[in-house]
């Protein structure tokens, strides 16, 4: 059976003081969301959400900070739900069940539109990052 979150060793359970310093050194301390009352509306969606492993939510602000966020989670070994708008009913970007890492909601929320790459020759479209009630 794979262990649950809660059971996590102590030195990974050590290290997320470190892995949370070096995401708020990227996205800044007020994008890092630790508190379960600052967590909910993005580990919940339409299904209930069932975890404890959710150690931060990151909502980058940039395309070279989701770079440096998922670079960071990698090198910390943690599990990343990424994120648009949270608008689905499948659940899919939200965290439900049992983890045998802890976990970080990537959410595209601040990255929305278009981005142009190499000096515009490419570009990346996000236009389902933009949550509803920001287009109306």
């Amino acid at each position: 059976m794979t262990p649950n979150a809660r059971e996590m060793s102590e030195s990974r359970h050590e290290q997320i003081p470190r892995l949370l310093t070096a995401l708020a050194v990227v996205v800044g301390t007020t994008n890092v969301l630790t508190k379960p009352s600052q967590q909910q509306s993005y580990v919940q969606g339409a299904i209930e959400a069932i975890t404890d492993a959710t150690v931060a939510v990151v909502i980058p602000h940039s395309l070279v900070a989701l770079w440096r966020v998922i670079n960071i989670c990698a090198a910390f070994d943690v599990i990343i739900i990424a994120q648009a708008a949270n608008t689905g009913l499948t659940g899919g970007s939200t965290p439900n069940g049992d983890y045998d890492r802890p976990l970080v909601v990537i959410s595209m929320q601040l990255l929305g539109g278009v981005h142009l790459l190499n000096d515009a020759a490419e570009l990346v479209a996000l236009p389902d990052a933009i949550p509803q009630e920001r287009l109306s």
